[in-house]
């Protein structure tokens, strides 16, 4: 700031900062673990997600995986990941979500179908920590893996929103609650 640097270019740098140390840690758990079992993608959330992160980012991270036959083996390699990952990066200086969303937690690594099905609990959920999470969890982006994957997820997602417009409802009301 003092140099003159402007927020646009420290937000950006911080972000380019935080992908590099994402993408140093899946590398190396990955080379620890062996190839992913099937196509994956490790997501980056919230502000991280948005690219809007700050000085002090934290570690809001999930997987998402390929529905297969497997899925249960498949868990257990992106569990065991996620949880590398969000140990390497901890050590770093990013240390992971305090509320817990962070690949670490098996909660927040799951496969397609999965993904879909827990969008939609929230998506239909009436309570706030459901549209709390929704929210998180909307901006995502891939630090890692298959980008098709978190479209397909995206596009589902967005034509649950579209197919059930109470949920945007409900979401205003958190937010102009919260405002009040």
């Amino acid at each position: 700031v003092k140099m003159g640097i402007g927020p646009k270019e420290i937000t950006r740098s911080v972000i380019r900062s935080t992908d590099q140390v994402f993408e140093k840690g899946i590398n190396e758990a990955i080379e620890k673990l062996g190839p992913p079992p099937c196509r994956y993608a490790f997501l980056a959330l919230g502000s991280i997600g948005r690219m809007e992160s700050t000085l002090n980012p934290d570690q809001d991270t999930a997987i998402l995986f390929e529905s297969t036959p497997e899925e249960e083996e498949h868990a257990s390699y992106f569990e065991k990941l996620g949880k590398m990952v969000t140990e390497f990066v901890s050590n770093i200086g990013i240390p992971p979500c305090v509320s817990g969303n962070s690949a670490s937690n098996p909660q927040w690594v799951k496969s397609e179908e999965s993904w879909k099905d827990q969008y939609y609990d929230w998506i239909l959920g009436s309570d706030p920590d459901a549209l709390i999470k929704v929210s998180i969890f909307f901006d995502f982006r891939v630090l890692s893996g298959d980008e098709t994957l978190a479209r397909k997820l995206r596009e589902y997602i967005f034509q649950e929103v579209k197919d059930k417009p109470i949920f945007l409802y409900k979401l205003c009301l958190l937010y102009t609650s919260d405002a009040a």
